[in-house]
């Protein structure tokens, strides 16, 4: 069976110099007080050592499991798990609330011709119940916050070939923040074609 170890380090104060002594044991916050009752004792630090951090860690990680996420959050027990010493073990709970995150998809990148309009097909998810488009200047019909708007470029951003657009989603109660995604729309330049100036010419000549 696997054993956590504790470590507990006393430094004792000898004229200038302070000497470190290390001791292992299970109920390290039951070891602290003895040794700081001693006398030339300066300082009692106790914690964990040797290891990847488990279960038994005081900084473990924990991930929570799909099911976890999709019920909300989930309860983790901590308890002491050797209690053959004189200490009673004493176990904590804590509780995680996992918030549903919000999506947004602004939809695959557009190409039309100068002259023509854009018609965005945007989608939001997840914890989001509203979003916005921005960063253009053109117009968003019938407005900004239609998912399926259309948007007319303005002539400097037919002159530039292209514009950025930013779909955002509102920001949600909790620790979770607004979702973005942008769109890159392409303005192609209209084909011209110049046939020259009208002339006029004489029976029997070219042109």
């Amino acid at each position: 069976m696997k054993r956590t170890i504790f470590v507990f380090i006393a430094l004792i104060s000898q004229i200038a110099l302070a000497d470190k002594a290390v001791f292992a044991g299970g109920c390290f916050w039951c070891m602290e007080p003895p040794f700081e009752k001693i006398n030339g004792v300066s300082q009692v630090l106790s914690g964990y050592s040797g290891g990847e951090p488990t279960t038994a860690s005081l900084t473990a990680v924990y991930t929570p499991t799909s099911t976890e996420v999709t019920n909300g959050g989930v309860t983790l027990l901590f308890a002491f798990d050797d209690n053959t010493g004189f200490c009673p073990s004493v176990p904590d709970s804590v509780t995680i609330s996992v918030n549903q995150i919000p999506t947004a998809n602004a939809g695959s990148p557009q190409v039309v011709c100068a002259g023509e309009i854009f018609t965005f097909a945007g989608s939001i998810g997840g914890v989001a119940t509203s979003a916005i488009w921005s960063g253009g200047n053109g117009t968003f019909n019938p407005n900004s916050t239609t998912l399926n708007a259309t948007y007319t470029p303005t002539q400097a951003e037919i002159d530039a070939d292209s514009v950025l657009i930013t779909l955002t989603t509102n920001d949600p109660v909790g620790p979770c923040s607004a979702a973005i995604d942008t769109i890159v729309l392409k303005i192609n330049p209209l084909a011209t074609i110049s046939a020259g100036i009208d002339q006029t010419i004489c029976s029997g000549n070219t042109v």
